[in-house]
Formats: C-alpha cells, structure tokens, sequence
C-alpha cells in the first residue's frame, strides 16, 4: 500500500473509532442508540435477562442485556460498551496499531532514502 492510502485508512479507523466510541458510549447517547436499534429490528430490551435478538448472526440480545441494567445502563455506560463490542475494539484496536506501524515504517523508508 501506498503512503497516502495508509493515511486515509489511519483516518477513517480514527475516525469511525471515535464515532462508534461516541454512540454506544456516551450516557445518554448510547441508550438512545442501543433502544432504537433494538426498536428497528423489533426485538426487546429488558432487566429480566437477555432476550434472543439475531442479526447478521449475531446474538445483539446478549450484547445489548448490559445497557439495560438499570445503575450499569444509566451511569455506567462505557462499561457497558467495552463489554459489549469487546471483540470489535479489539479488532478496531489491532487493525488501528498494524497501520500505524506501516506509516511509520513507510515514513522512516521514505526518510532514509
């Protein structure tokens, strides 16, 4: 890959990161986002226990269960985030640190040249 891609993908991870952080995340934010997506897809979300919600094989029920206890929902949800999308911030997470590392490969290549 080039330089100039590797930066526009350094980017969009950044970015789409931080977006991603900011809707399932943030207090208030992410229980609204958490509710309509589970409004859109018709499934339900209660403090009895997960309920069975599939889409694109997987199981958003399960994941989705933490933002629906009441303490952890209301005032703890970044933890609920990080225990819910755990895979995903680690791939997002890995795949952020194997660019980077390219960049600064490719700029010390380009520097020493």
């Amino acid at each position: 890959m080039s330089l100039t891609s590797l930066k526009s993908t350094y980017s969009f991870l950044k970015w789409t990161g931080l977006a991603f952080a900011f809707v399932f995340g943030m207090p208030i934010v992410g229980i609204f986002t958490v509710a309509g997506v589970i409004d859109v897809l018709g499934c339900e979300l209660s403090a009895r226990g997960p309920s069975d919600c599939q889409f694109l094989f997987l199981n958003l029920g399960e994941r989705f269960y933490g933002y629906a206890i009441p303490l952890v929902g209301g005032l703890l949800t970044p933890i609920a985030f990080v225990g819910a999308f755990w895979d995903f911030i680690l791939i997002w997470g890995l795949g952020f640190w194997f660019v980077r590392k390219q960049i600064k490969t490719k700029e010390g290549d380009q520097g020493a040249s």
